[in-house]
């Protein structure tokens, strides 16, 4: 039988992921086996490894925020690990990856549009909530992968300002666009309130 890649973790989320080759009819192989004995869980999420490497061979994971339905980029992450976050990606190492965070910053449409724009469409769709964001990649088929959606992704301006400091105006162009979601908000509910006098 032909070996597959997969994802494992606890079903509380709580254990380390890892990505290995496995049998997709035994766990007597030797990453099965090391996965097994590194955990006590009672159960475990098994999923498919998706293999999302751009062609230059480096992952991207993209954090994008919907407010009100409208995406709005926040950071883009590029790494040679297929596990990737911000903290441990080398982008503080390569002027080049952070240009292009700057560009997906500018202009997300630029990056997401024809049918990529549509899935984002689709996901603000599917997640009926004010504020809620994704993190997710593009597949080497083009399709959008979404790894995680949440009402509480981490939004921040604690990046290096000498090396970051691109990402600042980004931030206050979300937190602009929440207060006037909720200032939206606040004014349908009650007339007259919410509403900002011109100076």
């Amino acid at each position: 039988m032909r070996p597959t890649a997969f994802r494992c973790r606890t079903s509380c989320g709580r254990s380390t992921r890892t990505a290995g080759t496995a049998s997709s009819a035994s766990r007597r192989t030797p990453s099965a086996r090391r996965f097994l004995a590194a955990t006590d869980a009672a159960e475990l999420y098994v999923s498919d490894y998706v293999d999302y490497r751009s062609r230059d061979g480096l992952f991207r994971k993209y954090r994008i925020l919907f407010v009100d339905g409208e995406p709005w980029a926040f950071h883009l992450a590029i790494s040679p690990h297929w596990m990737v976050h911000y903290y441990n990606s080398p982008m503080t190492e390569h002027q080049w990856m952070r240009d292009e965070e700057h560009a997906f910053l500018a202009r997300i449409e630029d990056v997401f549009r024809g049918d990529l724009a549509g899935a984002l469409r689709e996901a603000s769709r599917l997640l009926p909530l004010e504020y809620v964001g994704i993190d997710c990649a593009i597949d080497r088929d083009g399709k959008l992968l979404v790894f995680e959606a949440d009402n509480a992704l981490i939004v921040h301006e604690l990046d290096d300002p000498v090396l970051f400091g691109y990402k600042h105006e980004y931030v206050t162009r979300i937190k602009a666009a929440i207060d006037a979601m909720v200032r939206r908000r606040i004014g349908s509910a009650t007339p007259g309130i919410g509403r900002v006098e011109p100076a």
